[in-house]
Formats: C-alpha cells, sequence, structure tokens
C-alpha cells in the first residue's frame, strides 16, 4: 500500500496491489468522530481508479454485522450484486481523470460511537494489478454530498449548491 495522487489531486489516495491469489483488500474507516443512534441512515462513499480492474465489493461493518455490495464492470455498465438488506440505495458514478465515485446508503441497527469501517476489496485474478481508493467518507444522511477532505480533524465545508438544468 502506498499514497498517490487522489481524485481532489493531492497526494492522499492510497495504492494497493494484488496478492498472488489476485484479491486485495483496503480498510478504511472514514467515520472519525461520526456518531449516530440506531436506525439511521448512513452514507458511505470511496473514489477508485484502475486501468486493470473493473469488479469490486464494498463491505460495511458494524457491532451487528456487515452488509455489502458487489460492482462489476465498474467502467463500463455497472452491474450491482450480492446486495445486503441492509443496503437501501447505491450508485457509481464517472469522475474526470479516471476515478468512480462508488456510495452505498447503509441503515444502521446499532448506535455507533466509532466502531464502524468500510473494506474495499477488488477482485481480479491476476497477481501484481493494481487499483487506487481516495476519499472515503461517510456521513449521515441518504444521499452523498460533495468529497469533505480532512486531515485528522473535524472540518466545515462550503455549502453544496445545487443546479437543475432544463424545463420542469
Amino acid at each position: 500500500v502506498a499514497l498517490s495522487v487522489g481524485p481532489d489531486g493531492t497526494n492522499t489516495a492510497t495504492t494497493a496491489t494484488s496478492s498472488a491469489n489476485g484479491t486485495f483488500t483496503v480498510n478504511a474507516n472514514p467515520n472519525r468522530g461520526t456518531v449516530w443512534t440506531s436506525s439511521t441512515s448512513t452514507t458511505w462513499s470511496c473514489y477508485l481508479k484502475s486501468s486493470q480492474i473493473s469488479s469490486y465489493r464494498i463491505d460495511l461493518v458494524d457491532g451487528a454485522g456487515q452488509g455489502g455490495i458487489t460492482v462489476s464492470n465498474i467502467t463500463t455498465d455497472p452491474v450491482f450484486s450480492n446486495i445486503a438488506s441492509r443496503i437501501t440505495n447505491y450508485d457509481v458514478q464517472e469522475i474526470p481523470g479516471g476515478w468512480y465515485r462508488f456510495w452505498v446508503v447503509f441503515d444502521s441497527t446499532l448506535n455507533n460511537t466509532s466502531g464502524m469501517a468500510m473494506r474495499v476489496s477488488a477482485y481480479d485474478g491476476l497477481a501484481g494489478n493494481s487499483f487506487q481508493i481516495g476519499g472515503e467518507q461517510c456521513e449521515i444522511g441518504s444521499f452523498p454530498t460533495s468529497l469533505i477532505p480532512t486531515a485528522g480533524s473535524t472540518v466545515t465545508r462550503a455549502v453544496d449548491i445545487a443546479t437543475i438544468a432544463g424545463d420542469n
């Protein structure tokens, strides 16, 4: 695992290289300081980039177990499968620079104080292939917002401004 240029242009992404069996996992804990009560929707997101890998598994783990989702063909026509019952919404969006933002809405069944994590695994079957992950984020709510870059402490970001083009 090594640092590389992330989706925001800074040296904050992680590069992971597969082992001999062609699988690898990156454990991320983007919910530092995020606290919620049971039955709260949380949106987890991350940015993925690879010219070699197109199938990923995202698992969200809390004290009640884990819930995950698999996405294949991320760069062409994403196919979602193995969707856990606690995942209520999900998508992948192409971002400039070869990045893809993957997000899931997860309904937690427990109060959280800091015990939840996201695992990102890639499956390609070839040793030595790699992918980059950056911008891991957890937020309370049922949809993703713009990336909130942090470096170990809580920050306040500017307001998201949404526009709708076209006729209503």
